[in-house]
């Protein structure tokens, strides 16, 4: 479980500073690599705690997670259980210039689980990403390289003993959009490889993953005119739909409601939300579960 709580902090630190800091195509609100979409860190305005409710009742709803901000800035997150206790809590700091300078994880009495720390050069662009257990023994690090654009070019990883463990690499187009993600083991074996087709207006079109064995799905998107994506799929080599994600949107152009579908086109989730007046979303249902966001808002 910890483990996974890793992962997912550390893959939004890399994605924040890629996209912040390369040239990079026309980004989306939603990915096919999480089939209920919306980015739900992006919050508007200076919050200061962010607290969600999760229960198939809305009499009965626990404590999911609270978020805490100073100045509109997440400093920690608490993660609760089926019963409201505390499970984990993970703390931000940030280096003078706003970037993040380390996530730590604890357990619910304190004890630090693991710990991320990264540097950067002097353009702000992050040079190096360092694993650490909760005693501070190294387990890996990450040391990204640029080209002289600025865009992400290598990312290297190494164990605790400095032997390369996996090396990806990243191409770009004649737009200086990215088309090719590419992760190898040192042998040269493809771990995996995702390339890019984009639309004329510079929107994602197409991604074909890869792996070892070669081509196994590729996800495909779908935009209004004026940019917004309506919808997301996934198929599998032989072209057979794998799943479905529809998007409506309300006033102001916030998604209103999600369906997702099986492979065999059958409804297998019908989210609706609903905004405060800021554009946080701040209720959630998806037909059995509800979800109710309380946001206190900062000066």
């Amino acid at each position: 479980m910890y483990k996974q709580f890793r992962i997912f902090y550390s893959a939004v630190v890399v994605l924040f500073i890629s996209l912040s800091l390369s040239a990079q195509p026309v980004q989306t609100a939603v990915s096919a690599s999480d089939p209920y979409g919306i980015d739900f860190s992006k919050i508007t305005g200076r919050p200061a705690l962010v607290s969600e409710y999760r229960g198939e009742d809305l009499d009965s709803l626990v404590l999911h997670s609270s978020n805490n901000y100073d100045k509109g800035r997440l400093t920690s997150t608490q993660l609760y259980d089926d019963n409201g206790s505390l499970k984990t809590t993970t703390r931000y700091t940030y280096t003078e210039r706003g970037y993040p300078a380390g996530i730590e994880g604890f357990d619910a009495g304190g004890m630090r689980l693991w710990k991320y720390v990264y540097t950067y050069d002097r353009f702000g662009r992050q040079t190096e990403e360092s694993s650490f257990t909760g005693t501070s023994t190294l387990e890996w690090k990450a040391v990204s390289s640029y080209n002289s654009a600025g865009q992400l070019t290598t990312r290297i990883t190494y164990d605790d003993k400095d032997v390369i463990t996996l090396r990806e690499s990243f191409k770009y187009n004649d737009r200086n959009f990215m088309y090719a993600d590419i992760t190898q083991y040192p042998d040269g074996k493809i771990l995996k490889r995702i390339i890019y087709t984009y639309t004329a207006g510079g929107h994602i079109a197409f991604e074909d993953h890869y792996n070892n064995a070669g081509f196994y799905e590729q996800v495909g998107y779908s935009y209004t005119d004026d940019g917004n994506i309506i919808s997301f799929s996934s198929v599998d080599k032989k072209g057979r739909l794998k799943s479905r994600t529809t998007l409506q949107y309300g006033p102001g152009g916030k998604i209103e409601n999600e369906k997702i579908y099986d492979e065999a086109q059958k409804l297998s989730a019908n989210i609706t939300y609903i905004y405060d007046s800021r554009g946080n979303w701040i209720w959630k249902y998806d037909g059995k579960m509800y979800t109710i966001r309380k946001i206190i808002y900062g000066e």
